[in-house]
């Protein structure tokens, strides 16, 4: 919307997860375009992959279902999405530091980028998980996956300390001092957000989502 670029994807048909801070309001959501297939062709597979990227609209008048600006996530509806065989399953999972994960982003609002490389996770519990998958601006509201490509969070920001609370807070205890300082990624918990959705009672979005146990 704007000159705000994200990313989000598809949970279920024309229903589409991002961040709150990428689409908070109804206002916000009615202006949003997403495209879809925006990426760079393989080239040894070109004829079989590369396909034309497709842009289109929020559905509605109210097309923002859900958000919630603590957990940072939003679940909007979308008109004429590509259809899928197969949309990203959740999984009520609680990752342990050393898994790994993978951010599949749009990183600058640029084509489809696979981070892959220094994906271990840092910290994690309930609500937030910490890791050290590259993103960068643009790459809000892409889905963090484990090694079976279910969404185990969503990605959301960085933050930069050695010492984190465990609680998603980081305190910087001297703002000037790099030393031994890491470089985090972080994330909301799908547990977190299913949570919520079973608190508020949102049988309806429920039903529309692959959730997958822990």
């Amino acid at each position: 919307h704007g000159d705000t670029n994200g990313s989000g994807f598809l949970v279920g048909p024309e229903l589409m997860m991002t961040n709150h801070h990428v689409i908070r309001n109804q206002e916000q959501a009615r202006g949003c375009e997403a495209c879809f297939f925006d990426e760079m062709p393989d080239h040894e597979y070109r004829e079989k992959l590369e396909k034309e990227p497709v842009m289109v609209r929020t559905a509605g008048e109210n097309p923002l279902l859900y958000t919630n600006e603590h957990l940072d996530v939003s679940l909007v509806r979308l008109h004429n999405s590509p259809r899928l065989s197969r949309y990203l399953p959740l999984r009520r999972a609680l990752v342990k530091q050393n898994d790994r994960v993978v951010i599949i982003q749009h990183p600058l609002g640029g084509t489809k980028r696979i981070a892959l490389q220094n994906n271990l996770v840092a910290e994690a519990n309930t609500r937030i998980v910490q890791y050290y998958t590259p993103t960068m601006r643009g790459s809000s509201g892409s889905p963090v996956l484990n090694d079976d490509f279910a969404v185990v969070a969503i990605h959301h920001s960085s933050d930069a300390d050695s010492t984190w609370d465990g609680g998603g807070q980081i305190r910087f205890t001297n703002p000037d001092e790099n030393q031994n300082r890491q470089y985090r990624n972080q994330g909301t918990s799908m547990i977190a957000l299913l949570e919520d959705l079973e608190k508020i009672a949102a049988s309806s979005l429920l039903a529309e989502l692959t959730i997958l146990p822990g």
